[in-house]
């Protein structure tokens, strides 16, 4: 098993937790940790049933330049088409900013 497969079991293992379905938020800079966590949930999203994808999911950013946000845009808001249960505004996940 590779190790991107590993971390998509765990990923899809943690996501599919009967913890009565809290909102996840990945926090996205546009360097490659970020973008490689961003990219492995958002396979393992779109790999699940639709019935299973019940989860709120946002990205947090900070420190945005121009181009990390389109970054994070296209990131984000391409999952509409699939529907998934994406929110634009972190207060529609129950969160706010400390």
């Amino acid at each position: 098993m590779s190790i991107f497969s590993s971390i998509k079991s765990e990923i899809k293992e943690q996501y599919l937790e009967n913890d009565g379905n809290k909102p996840w938020i990945v926090a996205f800079s546009g360097g490659k940790d970020s973008t490689i966590l961003l990219q492995l949930v958002w396979e393992v999203i779109i790999s699940l049933d639709t019935a299973e994808r019940k989860r709120k999911l946002g990205s947090a950013t900070a420190g945005l330049t121009d181009d990390t946000s389109q970054k994070t845009e296209r990131a984000i808001f391409s999952g509409k088409p699939l529907r998934l249960p994406i929110a634009q505004d972190l207060s529609s996940l129950g969160c706010r900013l400390l």
